[in-house]
């Protein structure tokens, strides 16, 4: 008597079992790799915010002490610093002695102190803020930077 039913299975065919196995180590792997680019882009945005405050401090520096001198004025200047600042990134009315309240994305606000008894330094930089990508970041010294914020 014949038999009609195969018993023997096609080598060349995957499994149920097989196949979700797969699916789900590829998962796995994508969410360490999605992790790691997360990781990663927040890293490059804080480093990016870090070496721009960095040289706005300094470019800022450079005009106050040319201030201080008696080059350039006698009082620091907005219109004057926009020209030395890239791409007219300080906030309107962004160079004040009084402290950050608000500020646009993608501008930065320069807040200095006045000392009218220092012969050599009337005006020093008190704190550089800026906003990027909804985050606030901040220096007090020009090379440590806090951030980033939600709020100011």
């Amino acid at each position: 008597m014949k038999r009609f039913c195969k018993t023997s299975r096609n080598p060349k065919g995957f499994t149920l079992v097989e196949l979700i196995v797969v699916i789900a180590i590829i998962g796995i792997l994508a969410s360490v790799v999605s992790v790691s680019i997360i990781a990663i882009t927040r890293n490059a945005r804080t480093k990016a915010a870090k070496t721009s405050l960095e040289n706005y401090w300094r470019i800022t520096a450079l005009y106050f002490s040319q201030i201080n001198m008696g080059y350039g004025g006698s009082v620091p200047n907005e219109k004057q610093l926009k020209t030395r600042l890239p791409n007219n990134i300080l906030q309107s009315g962004g160079l004040s002695d009084k402290p950050c309240s608000s500020l646009s994305d993608g501008k930065i606000y320069i807040q200095y102190e006045k000392d009218p008894k220092s012969a050599k330094n009337k005006y020093t930089i008190q704190k550089i803020t800026l906003r990027q990508n909804n985050k606030y970041y901040y220096t007090t010294t020009g090379t440590s930077v806090t951030g980033p914020k939600d709020k100011l």
